[in-house]
């Protein structure tokens, strides 16, 4: 009945951090207080195997190890005011393993490893258009975004489709619908709507002039979004704009509708060799955008470590992920590091973490990737807004940048989960991997 339809309510596994962490700064124990360390475990299943390894950050060696099988906040008392912290997370046979070095003791919130999220409905669209030379129209909701279809009746020209919606509890959503044509584009929304019905329903007149803008792009790109946020929206955006060609551009019409909303941001990703996405906020769109030049390299790897790592370019931190997998089990191993580290390894584990896992041969290394935010100046501040557990969009940030090298060609034997789902809300969350 669509085109296409982009949405971030399907049921999806992550496999990487989408809410990676949380913790504030006035949780740090730094300055002699009580010396325990807080994991809040977020899974929202009874069934979850969590290992927090705590080793000497000097000596690699094991401090501490405690175990969970419930989801819910655990204390764990006498932890070094620095440490290298290593997560284990096994639900239903998927294993993400997380290490951080020279992390102080804070406050962990940890997202659930396999995230299900279904939506309540479809809301059905019937959109009157102002002009017969419309060529593409597009409807928002937060979190979702599809392209409707045009037809033509009784001399009249109209759109129909439909948007899966998730339910706000105690809040309205406000619908978005841009109709793009080939001289003048139009908007129009509803605000404070809720909806209770499995197929709900909504007839809308777009008929409101929206804004277009040209914008140019420092480099090329093979995707582009717009759009935006306000604090009502929760974690999801508003699409206002979805860009996207075989052929790498560096120019793009924007449509911009007068749509309440309190940031806007452009969000690019190209796909030359590696892959790169950043995103970038602004109090309003803008006629140009500067994406930064950054590049990693690397001389030697194998099952445990890389090394001669070098970043061209300021960067918050690098990161390397390993993975293994059996016909029931897969393991994913990511390694973060100072921008600055030379070399990455997998630290050891005790027998009774690895014996849990159940998958403990053939590591292949799988990526290396390279992390800048702003306003992050350091290792420390880039741990802190990963931490902090919510999107870019809510996190303080004015702009995320990352940068992903496939370390091997994968096969589907070799890579034991494939991130799916949808592209926006996916990339615009703090989500090293």
């Amino acid at each position: 009945m669509y085109s296409r339809i982009y949405w971030a309510v399907t049921a999806t596994i992550i496999f990487g951090f989408i809410s990676f962490f949380g913790m504030g700064c006035e949780d740090d124990d730094d300055g002699g207080g009580e010396s325990k360390l807080i994991i809040r475990n977020l899974s929202e299943y009874e069934y979850s195997d969590l290992w927090v390894v705590i080793h000497d950050p000097v000596t690699d060696s094991v401090l501490q190890v405690s175990h969970f099988t419930e989801p819910g906040s655990h204390e764990i008392p006498n932890v070094p005011s620095l440490f290298t912290l290593t997560l284990v997370q096994d639900e239903y046979g998927m294993v993400r393993i997380s290490t951080f070095p020279n992390v102080k003791r804070q406050s962990w919130n940890l997202s659930p490893l396999i995230l299900f999220v279904f939506p309540d409905g479809e809301v059905m669209l019937q959109i009157k258009l102002p002009d017969a030379n419309i060529g593409r129209v597009t409807a928002t909701l937060p979190g979702s975004f599809a392209e409707l279809d045009t037809f033509r009746y009784e001399g009249e020209q109209w759109a129909f489709g439909s948007l899966p919606y998730l339910n706000t509890p105690g809040r309205g959503q406000s619908l978005l619908v841009i109709a793009r044509g080939q001289e003048q584009c139009y908007a129009n929304w509803l605000t404070d709507q809720t909806f209770s019905e499995e197929y709900d329903f909504r007839n809308l007149t777009v008929n409101r002039i929206a804004q277009n803008k040209r914008l140019a792009l420092s480099t090329l790109v093979s995707r582009l979004y717009a759009l935006g946020h306000n604090t009502e929206n929760g974690r999801w955006p508003y699409i206002f704009d979805d860009i996207a060609d075989e052929v790498p551009f560096s120019e793009c019409e924007l449509v911009i509708p007068d749509f309440p909303v309190k940031d806007h941001w452009l969000s690019v990703e190209t796909d030359d060799g590696a892959q790169m996405t950043y995103t970038q906020k602004f109090a309003t769109l803008p006629e140009t955008m500067t994406i930064p030049q950054k590049s990693v390299s690397f001389g030697y790897m194998d099952s445990v470590r890389v090394n001669n790592i070098v970043v061209n370019g300021s960067a918050d931190a690098v990161a390397v992920s390993w993975s293994a997998s059996s016909f029931e089990h897969g393991v994913s191993w990511t390694v973060y590091a100072p921008s600055s580290s030379a070399s990455i390894s997998r630290p050891t584990l005790p027998d009774s973490v690895i014996s849990s896992v159940g998958v403990w041969a053939d590591f292949e290394p799988r990526t290396l990737s390279l992390y800048d935010y702003q306003p992050a100046a350091n290792w420390d501040q880039f741990v802190y807004y990963v931490a902090r557990g919510s999107s870019i969009l809510e996190n303080g940030l004015n702009g995320a940048y990352q940068l992903r090298y496939q370390l091997y060609d994968q096969t589907v034997d070799s890579q034991p989960f494939e991130e799916r789902g949808d592209l926006v809300s996916n990339q615009l969350m703090i989500k090293p991997q």
